[in-house]
């Protein structure tokens, strides 16, 4: 049997536990929030208000082969102007040339992309292309072609 003393002291233990419960769940739910930073998910800013409006995205579709040439829209063509695909910055190569224009002979699939023209001092955008590419544009007139040539077989030939 437990004597009084201990009777109290048990008591005491467990209205110390509800307190402390008590005191966790209103920190947990009251002060937490307060300590810690609200969660948030990242924003773009836009980095072109303003030539962002002029900037419109224009589509080129070409085949494997072709060549490919886009203008960069430019009020002063004494400013140079950087090009860019897909966010990273060009360089000429043996099939890319810059200026301000474009330039890439026997364009293949690693050609398509989103490219972009900026002006090289103040980085404005400029002008945006899409530009992708597919096997071979025909003019449709190959797949007639083909089918005709089957019917236009001598059907009564019986040798």
């Amino acid at each position: 049997m437990l004597s009084e003393s201990g009777l109290a002291a048990l008591r005491l233990t467990s209205s110390s536990r509800g307190m402390t419960a008590l005191w966790c769940s209103l920190w947990i739910s009251c002060l937490l929030p307060l300590c810690v930073a609200p969660a948030r998910l990242p924003t773009a800013q836009p980095t072109d208000s303003g030539s962002s409006e002029s900037a419109f995205l224009e589509d080129y579709v070409l085949g494997m082969g072709e060549n490919l040439e886009i203008p960069c829209d430019l009020e002063d063509h004494s400013e140079p102007v950087v090009w860019f695909k897909d966010g990273a910055g060009l360089v000429p190569g043996n099939r890319t040339r810059l200026g301000q224009r474009l330039h890439i002979i026997n364009v293949s699939y690693e050609d398509s992309g989103v490219y972009s023209c900026r002006l090289a001092q103040s980085n404005t955008l400029l002008s945006n292309y899409t530009v992708r590419v597919t096997d071979s544009l025909s003019s449709g007139d190959d797949e007639d072609y083909g089918e005709d040539s089957e019917d236009t077989g001598n059907e009564n030939n019986t040798t």
